[in-house]
């Protein structure tokens, strides 16, 4: 089996167990702040405590999901702290061939320099060539800006919904990043904006790709036409039914 047949079978194993046991009452879920012990590798107690969370887990998809974010928020931690000593490592060494460079050059002994007379100056011709006078600049073709944007999509986490602070959006021309959130896997999504009458405005599908260890989805969005007001944000993962949708606010 190919490396890249093992990574969309696991992605597949870990969709199934983020779907296979919906859970939405939250029923005896360990607080989120467990979870993150557990995904940081964080002492949580006695190992019956530490198996029971396991066993939770295997049982309800919600708490899978919140413990696949923390994963992927302690890799990102991880993986930032060693690239921070690779950093230092490597300006250590820069700074220790430095010194060994200024040590050599200062026990070489140091040469006098030879003082040249300076050239003759050639003699200037009698009809200096005028300057171009002639204003034939090459002006380019003034282009429409994008305005860039950049949305950072918060995670579903118990209690958070009703403390959702807006996605805020100038109307316009907008270049976006849409950062899912930590443990998104890549793939397509489906994107929209709804008024309060439930009608999809600015509905595209895009790629989203992960670059150290974030999910982003780049896309084109054209708010001109769209009064000011309240709005929700959607977004559909491939292979799921269900939208989300986020508080969206366009001024």
């Amino acid at each position: 089996m190919s490396k890249s047949e093992e990574k969309q079978q696991v992605e597949i194993l870990k969709k199934a167990y983020m779907t296979v046991h919906p859970n939405p009452e939250r029923k005896d879920c360990p607080e989120p702040k467990v979870l993150r012990d557990v995904a940081f590798h964080r002492n949580i107690g006695t190992q019956e405590q530490f198996e029971a969370i396991m066993d939770h887990l295997t049982q309800c998809s919600a708490c899978v999901r919140d413990h696949m974010a923390f994963v992927e928020e302690y890799k990102e931690e991880k993986r930032w702290n060693q690239q921070i000593m690779r950093a230092l490592l490597g300006l250590a060494a820069v700074l220790v061939i430095s010194l060994a460079i200024w040590a050599v050059w200062r026990t070489q002994p140091k040469q006098e320099l030879a003082i040249q007379p300076p050239e003759p100056k050639h003699q200037e011709s009698a009809n200096p060539a005028a300057p171009d006078t002639s204003n034939h600049e090459n002006i380019p073709p003034q282009i429409a800006q994008l305005e860039s944007v950049t949305i950072e999509i918060p995670p579903k986490l118990r209690g958070s919904a009703e403390n959702e602070h807006p996605i805020i959006l100038s109307r316009g021309r907008l270049n976006i990043e849409i950062r899912m959130p930590i443990g998104s896997p890549e793939g397509r999504y489906k994107l929209r904006i709804l008024d309060n009458s439930g009608k999809a405005h600015s509905a595209v599908e895009r790629t989203a790709s992960k670059v150290n260890g974030i999910t982003s989805v780049r896309s084109t969005l054209d708010t001109s036409n769209l009064p000011p007001g309240d709005y929700k944000f959607s977004i559909q993962e491939s292979g799921f039914e269900e939208w989300t949708d986020y508080p969206l606010l366009i001024n």
